[in-house]
């Protein structure tokens, strides 16, 4: 019987993936995971959680990624048990990072180390990525009940694993849950940024992607697949209309779901946007900081390649700071001064308020070059790193003209002109702001005192 229904299901499934296509998940629940911003750096924790099926045998690979420039770091694989979900923290330690399993019997590394809640992990960096990919299989009735030791074995020289790695998994037919996903196994996470040492923390969701590769592998904990280039989808776009790649790659559908803008015909120019809030109020001891990550770099060249600094490097040598109603925008070049590039005025109505009065100086706007990049307004002290580090920015210079220094919407533009045209244009962009308000009182009165607070939300993106 048992059988008869997986076969049922897997004929429906069949079906509705004709129909499918890559596409953000409205409800956080998805194929593959991005976690955007993980740090350990400045008294910063990263916590991350990640929640399966409850019918347990779920597997799950991990691939952390350097900050500069999107390179693999690390794999892992995690083998649920029944009823529960995987969560762990990413901590100083010494001069490194640790990956500590706060929940999870099982968690096998690239190095061969496994273990389960309360054990560490060596991590190379102090500021990363994460993508998450829910493998389509699960393991049979058998295995769940093994021990971790008994699962790391498989993949021993010589285990079942090595010569068949779908050996003791099956098809879950739990798959009616999630049957407008188009795949049977949906995984959704988070990650909260905690700084004990202040009493900050703050959580967004990670970015959930469905129907992104028909089949997720089951590989090895230290192989580099499954990874984003196995995409073989087409793209569903907000408004339902569905567009395939240029080049037929599966790697350029992800790129568009993840765009700032949508695609534009051959030959058009539409720069894609990024926009939130800015708080630097001094009343309050307000801090804001942008996390700006471009998830596909370790894929892929989805921007320009330029000098800088004496390196060739991936940058974002065009840019626009808007505030209000009112805009500059900046031509970077390659010297490393920046110039006026024209100004004008906002007529769509979606913003309104305060204006750049006097104009920013040159210098004073962003320039992206990492993969992830933290960019600090006005002269707040930077949140999450130092001011050195690598992809620590500075947008300074601007007088907000609010007793507040409340920026309603700010917006960084990414102008992009392709040569030679193609129909993909724009960036493929995550990121959120973060806003920090440290002990400080309300306007001086010692009778308001504010307790310590952060903020996060994500970016707004569109055209």
């Amino acid at each position: 019987m048992k059988s008869t229904r997986i076969a049922i299901v897997a004929f429906l499934l069949a079906a509705v993936l004709q129909a499918q296509a890559a596409s953000l998940s409205t409800e956080g629940r998805g194929q593959v995971l991005l976690f955007p911003f993980i740090t350990s750096e400045n008294d910063w924790d990263t916590y991350l959680g990640i929640k399966t099926a409850p019918t347990g045998g779920n597997i799950v690979r991990l691939r952390f990624l350097g900050a500069r420039d999107g390179n693999l770091l690390h794999t892992f694989t995690i083998y649920s048990a029944e009823g529960e979900d995987w969560r762990a923290a990413v901590t100083r330690a010494g001069d490194g990072s640790l990956l500590r399993i706060a929940e999870g019997s099982c968690t096998l590394a690239d190095s061969g180390q496994f273990g389960g809640a309360g054990d560490e992990f060596p991590l190379a960096a102090g500021v990363m990525m994460l993508e998450a990919y829910a493998v389509s299989l699960r393991l049979g009735e058998e295995l769940v009940e093994s021990s971790c030791a008994e699962i790391a074995a498989r993949w021993d020289s010589g285990g079942d694993w090595r010569a068949d790695p779908d050996d003791g998994l099956e098809e879950d037919d739990w798959v009616f849950s999630y049957f407008a996903e188009g795949y049977a196994v949906g995984i959704a996470g988070y990650f909260d940024l905690v700084n004990v040492e202040k009493a900050l923390s703050a959580t967004l969701p990670a970015t959930a992607l469905r129907n992104v590769i028909e089949n997720v592998p089951h590989t090895a904990p230290d192989a580099e697949t499954p990874n984003l280039m196995d995409a073989d989808a087409i793209v569903q776009m907000p408004d339902g209309t569905t567009l395939e790649p240029a080049s037929g790659e599966g790697i350029d559908a992800v790129a568009m779901v993840l765009a700032v803008h949508e695609p534009q015909p051959p030959g058009n120019f539409s720069p894609g946007v990024i926009a939130n809030d800015v708080i630097t109020a001094k009343g309050v001891n307000a801090s804001t900081d942008w996390i700006v990550t471009l998830p596909l770099r370790g894929y892929r060249t989805y921007g320009d390649v330029i000098e800088y600094e004496g390196e060739v490097r991936q940058c974002d040598p065009l840019g626009a700071v808007i505030i209000g109603e009112n805009f500059v925008t900046f031509n970077r070049s390659l010297d490393r001064s920046w110039s006026t590039w024209g100004e004008g005025v906002m007529h769509n109505g979606r913003f309104s308020g305060i204006a750049i009065d006097p104009v920013p100086p040159l210098g004073s706007a962003p320039f992206l070059c990492s993969a992830v990049n933290v960019l600090t307004f006005g002269d707040s002290d930077p949140i999450f790193l130092s001011e050195d580090a690598e992809g620590q920015y500075r947008a300074e210079g601007f007088r907000f003209d609010s007793w507040s220094d409340v920026v309603r919407t700010m917006e960084y533009r990414f102008l992009n002109f392709r040569n030679p045209p193609h129909e993909f244009r724009g960036r493929p962009v995550l990121g959120f702001r973060a806003t920090t308000f440290v002990n400080n009182t309300l306007g001086g009165s010692t009778r308001a005192i504010l307790s310590n607070y952060m903020t996060l939300r994500e970016h707004d993106t569109g055209s």
